[in-house]
C-alpha cells in the first residue's frame, strides 16, 4: 500500500489511526525457513504488517 496524499483532520485534540496488511513472503523473493523438531516450519508464508498512529494536539 501506497500513501500518496496527506491526511487532514480538524483536530479537536486526539486522533489515532490504525492499519494491516498481510503479504506474502515469497512475493519479496523471501523463501528462508526452518524445520521444528515437532514437525511444521519456523514461518509462515504469510507476515501481517500493522501500523498505529495517534497524534495530540498542542498548539
Amino acid at each position: 500500500m501506497l500513501v500518496t496524499d496527506v491526511l487532514e483532520l480538524p483536530l479537536i485534540g486526539r486522533v489515532g489511526l490504525e492499519g494491516a496488511v498481510a503479504i506474502h513472503r515469497k512475493d519479496f523473493g523471501v523463501t528462508w525457513n526452518a524445520a521444528l523438531e515437532g514437525g511444521g516450519v519456523l514461518s509462515s508464508g504469510k507476515v501481517v504488517v500493522g501500523i498505529e498512529v495517534s497524534a495530540v494536539r498542542t498548539a
